[in-house]
């Protein structure tokens, strides 16, 4: 996905009117575009709202996928910051995959947007999940 691509997909997902591809917002903001892949100003709104987000969890006592448990997880932030064996940063929102980026912003933007396309992808479906 591009910047652009996963930017607009973030605006969108945070409530911002899009006009040609450009979000409502103050002229001195609006001039640099949309920034939320290099701007901790811009991504950790995101992942506050991110963080918020309640959903099924699918691991009870049995630990099996299907025992299911109504409104008992939430999409914090289990993995940030670490580092691989080469030097890469790791984000991860809870139950989600493993991101890895030279940056750690890089790595946190990866793991919002497909975070949000995931999440578009649920609420499409009408499942059971609560921002």
């Amino acid at each position: 996905m591009t910047p652009e691509e996963g930017n607009k997909l973030i605006a969108e997902f945070m409530g911002k009117t899009l006009y040609d591809d450009k979000p409502i917002m103050p002229t001195s903001m609006q001039s640099k575009g949309l920034q939320y892949h290099y701007s901790w100003d811009w991504i950790m709104p995101v992942v506050e709202k991110i963080g918020n987000i309640h959903y099924p969890a699918y691991y009870g006592s049995s630990g099996k996928p299907d025992d299911y448990h109504e409104w008992d997880d939430t999409a914090y932030l289990r993995t940030f910051g670490m580092r691989d064996k080469d030097g890469n940063y790791l984000v991860r929102f809870n139950a989600d995959q493993l991101y890895s980026a030279p940056t750690l912003i890089q790595a946190l933007w990866e793991a919002v947007t497909n975070f949000i396309q995931w999440y578009n992808e649920q609420t499409h479906l009408q499942s059971p999940i609560k921002g």
